[in-house]
C-alpha cells in the first residue's frame, strides 16, 4: 500500500462522497423513468429518498437483533 499514489486514494473517497450524494438522485431518476411519475429532483425528495432506503434496508435485512 505504500506505493499507490496518494491521488488513488483521495480519488477513490472522492468517488465514494459523490456515489453517495448521487445515489439518491439516480433512484429518483430509475422511479421516474420507469414508473413515469414526476418526482422532482431537489433535496427534500433526496432526504426522502435516503430515509427510504435506510428503512427498507432495515426491514429487508437479514441480520436479527435478538441473538
Amino acid at each position: 500500500m505504500r506505493n499507490v499514489p496518494k491521488q488513488f486514494g483521495i480519488g477513490a473517497v472522492t468517488l465514494a462522497i459523490m456515489l453517495v450524494v448521487a445515489g439518491p438522485f439516480l433512484v429518483l431518476w430509475a422511479v421516474n423513468v420507469l414508473l413515469g411519475t414526476a418526482i422532482d429532483y431537489n433535496w427534500q425528495t433526496w432526504i426522502a429518498t435516503v430515509i427510504l432506503l435506510g428503512a427498507a434496508k432495515a426491514v429487508f435485512s437479514d441480520k436479527k437483533l435478538d441473538k
